[in-house]
């Protein structure tokens, strides 16, 4: 898996005894897919890839050509669990979402979604996974029968219809992520390429201590993601809101804090 990246796979698999193999992003804080592809066909017994892609923390996309390329090329010891947590909110038409491959046949991979990010169900714990008949079977073998509640259900059924919702948050997301990076550019602060709803951005000093100024400033913003050093995560709330950390932004410089 790569790393930084959302560890809730490798918080799984440990207790299992799961060997977890972890490969730093490089300098771009990209995925090395290069590295990866190495470290999995080294490896005798099944490796099991964790990609979530847009990552959680960088918000950044993995190139669809490089992996479609790398799936569809795998040996077949090879098994692939694409994490698409925040897929609904990317705009770009590079992005092709995994599942085009669950549809074409293949069964070395799973595609994860979840009902916490875009629909706002995050408390209700809902989430979903892609994969052709053969895999959900064997899914299905692991999955307790009481896994999801009921208003969880109803929930998750009516955000799928609720297309109006879905459109009003993307564009809601697409403002206020425009406005800090605007605020970013402006200010000269190095910042990742986000498709999600939130931002990775450079911070001048300890990460902590920029924590907490912005905490004194009723502002929450992410802890540091080692091995990503010096990086904040920033969840982009409402526009009204992203307008008061822009100023507060703006205010730590001319303090010198950021």
């Amino acid at each position: 898996m790569p790393d930084p990246t959302f560890n809730y796979a490798e918080l799984y698999a440990e207790p299992l005894g799961v060997n977890i193999v972890k490969v730093p992003v490089d300098n771009t804080l990209a995925f090395d897919l290069t590295a990866m592809q190495k470290k999995a066909q080294a490896f005798d017994g099944i490796s099991m890839v964790y990609l979530c892609n847009p990552n959680n923390p960088t918000a950044m996309l993995t190139p669809t050509a490089a992996l479609t390329n790398w799936i569809t090329s795998a040996k077949e010891n090879v098994f692939f669990i694409i994490d698409e947590a925040y897929a609904e909110f990317v705009t770009t038409p590079e992005f092709t979402s995994a599942i085009a491959l669950v549809a074409q046949g293949y069964k070395n991979l799973i595609v994860t979604r979840t009902f916490s990010k875009i629909y706002a169900l995050a408390g209700l714990r809902v989430g979903y996974g892609v994969a052709v008949p053969e895999v959900i079977c064997e899914v299905d073998s692991f999955v307790s029968i009481d896994n999801t509640n009921t208003a969880g259900a109803v929930s998750a059924l009516a955000s799928l219809k609720d297309h109006a919702f879905v459109a009003y948050s993307r564009k809601s997301i697409d403002v206020s992520r425009q406005m800090v990076v605007d605020t970013l550019n402006a200010l000269n602060i190095e910042y990742a390429p986000s498709h999600a709803n939130f931002i990775f951005h450079k911070v001048k000093g300890d990460v902590k201590t920029y924590q907490e100024r912005m905490k004194a400033a009723n502002i929450m913003v992410g802890r540091e993601f080692p091995p990503a050093l010096g990086w904040s995560r920033l969840t982009l709330g409402t526009p009204e809101e992203m307008s008061y950390f822009v100023a507060t932004l703006k205010e730590f410089r001319t303090k010198g804090w950021i």
